[in-house]
């Protein structure tokens, strides 16, 4: 890859990039590890979603030989629907099974003790919409865990604060899908992409809807020239 250097104009002031400076400032983990094309395409979504990782806006996580994850910061997501005119606000909380077995849905992320987080939910409200954007998701269906099997440090000692982030980075990019298209929260298990140079490929873990999946696979495309769309693939 070469070592060109981009310049764009983010929300927070005009940012310059290159494979050089990403892989010796703005990769959380192993540094060394992270491909060129992982770089690149870390590179060109931070410059289409106009994300300044310099103020930590977007993060490229790498361990080991795992495919990178590109996240973003949770303030982007809100600074970026009230941009929007129809954008009135949102409600999120959590669903715990409490001591006596019975569902509650609870506004904010409150865990009494003797209850167990079950999932979290979130409401997005436009004034051009008759109801809100309403999103509930699963705990078991995000919850990090480590290889031995129990939950990672956050996922448990923060559970209804880990599940109802999810909840709302869901709900905001499915109220607003061309201000967040390609952009998740490291709560929701950010998409794993691998991008190759000759046979260009990105693999996206199972906890993506088919929209989402979809959604990024276009954004993908959008980053290939002609010779390589060619080989674009959609994985499982």
């Amino acid at each position: 890859m070469s070592n060109a250097i981009i310049k764009y104009q983010a929300m927070q002031g005009e940012v310059e990039l290159s494979p050089q400076i990403v892989k010796q400032y703005l990769v959380n983990g192993d540094a060394d590890k992270v491909t060129d094309q992982e770089v690149h395409f870390f590179m060109e979504l931070c410059k289409y979603q106009q994300l300044n990782p310099f103020i930590k806006e977007a993060h490229l996580i790498k361990y080991g030989t795992q495919a990178a994850q590109i996240v973003v910061a949770y303030d982007v997501f809100i600074a970026r629907a009230e941009q929007h005119d129809q954008y009135k606000g949102y409600k999120s909380g959590v669903i715990v099974l409490d001591k006596n077995n019975e569902i509650v849905y609870r506004t904010g992320a409150l865990k009494l003790p003797g209850e167990d987080v079950v999932g979290g939910w979130c409401e997005v409200f436009r004034d051009d919409y008759k109801e809100p954007i309403r999103v509930e998701v699963s705990f078991e269906e995000y919850a990090g865990y480590k290889k031995d099997g129990d939950l990672n440090i956050n996922w448990k000692t923060k559970p209804a604060f880990m599940i109802t982030k999810v909840a709302e980075g869901q709900a905001h990019r499915k109220a607003f899908p061309n201000k967040f298209k390609g952009l998740y929260l490291e709560e929701e298990n950010a998409p794993i992409v691998t991008v190759t140079s000759e046979d260009t490929e990105v693999e996206i873990i199972e906890t993506l809807s088919k929209q989402e999946a979809m959604q990024l696979y276009g954004y993908a495309t959008s980053l290939c020239d002609n010779d390589n769309k060619k080989g674009l693939k959609l994985l499982k």
